[in-house]
């Protein structure tokens, strides 16, 4: 008999533990659900990829009529339609090649270095994450922003965020295996040249499992987040304050790296096919005085005046 009542006793046990673990579970499971049940975005996304796509074959049959020497599609520009404007404009807005006279669009060509500047909370950074994707224009305001449909485009958040994993895993995340953008030693020059320390260097090598944002402090965060982007090499990157929390040296390396990406188109990548890589893009915003000269074009964005082209230098 008693080994009957301890027989019960150990089975009320085991059902005890799994209640406890089930209930662990519930929080998870919650979290879980509710994302799932959020509403979705895909045919938004379908509709803005329409629209890029047929604005695209547009501007590229247009160039095409032109007789250009060049690839026609690296001569599509960027535009961004300045909102304060477009109440203005009579009739609708259609985006050419070369846009009318009066016209409430900013061009900008492929191959550049872009600032965003303006005072705070003025719009800077709704618009990089327009152009970068990751904020959604609503069905009225499909025609603010237009990024070629065939640009790779990056968005670099003033916020890193980094998942449980190796390092090099976390630098190569999105680049498929065999790519020669994942080589180890490319990866190992590009963070060497964002001076990142020895010991850095070490942990992208030996791809140990860990918290990465729990383990590097916000300087090296910003600085790994920089090398992601330079290693993920998108023919179109746009980067929130990049040089936010570096220190003036750390800071004028990264400009310097940001204007060597555009006039290479990629960095740390092969010379010798330089001529069949697309022309590099790069849009950046910042709270703190960057280097001017290093600039092909500056935006000043204010939300009474709008968008001012501040300087455009020639491209040749």
């Amino acid at each position: 008999d008693c080994q009957i009542f301890h027989e019960v006793g150990v089975s009320w046990g085991t059902v005890y533990d799994l209640v406890l673990q089930l209930q662990s579970s519930i929080p998870r499971l919650e979290r879980v659900t509710t994302l799932l049940n959020f509403p979705i975005d895909l045919p938004q996304q379908m509709s803005l990829f329409k629209f890029r796509r047929a604005v695209t074959q547009q501007m590229r049959s247009e160039i095409v009529e032109r007789q250009c020497t060049k690839l026609p599609v690296d001569l599509i520009p960027i535009r961004i339609v300045d909102p304060t404007k477009v109440a203005l404009m009579e009739a609708p807005i259609t985006m050419h090649l070369c846009p009318e006279v009066g016209s409430p669009e900013v061009s900008i060509g492929q191959g550049r270095l872009v600032y965003l500047f303006g005072p705070h909370g003025e719009g800077k950074s709704t618009l990089l994450r327009y152009l970068g994707g990751a904020q959604l224009q609503s069905e009225s305001e499909d025609r603010l922003v237009f990024v070629p449909s065939h640009l790779r485009i990056l968005h670099v958040s003033s916020e890193p965020i980094f998942f449980e994993g190796s390092l090099y895993d976390n630098l190569c995340i999105g680049i498929p295996e065999g790519d020669a953008d994942r080589d180890m030693a490319r990866v190992l020059r590009i963070a060497s040249r964002l001076g990142m320390p020895r010991h850095m260097r070490d942990e992208i090598e030996s791809k140990d499992v860990k918290m990465w944002s729990l383990k590097v402090s916000q300087t090296q965060r910003q600085l790994l987040s920089l090398a992601r982007a330079f290693i993920g090499n998108p023919e179109f990157l746009c980067v929130h304050k990049p040089i936010q929390v570096l220190d003036d040296f750390a800071a004028n390396k990264v400009l310097e790296l940001l204007r060597e990406f555009v006039e290479d188109k990629g960095i740390e990548c092969n010379p010798a096919e330089f001529d069949v890589r697309r022309p590099r893009t790069c849009f950046v915003s910042s709270n703190r005085k960057l280097n001017q000269d290093l600039a092909d074009t500056i935006l000043t964005i204010r939300g009474s005046s709008g968008i001012e082209v501040t300087k455009d230098k020639a491209k040749y």
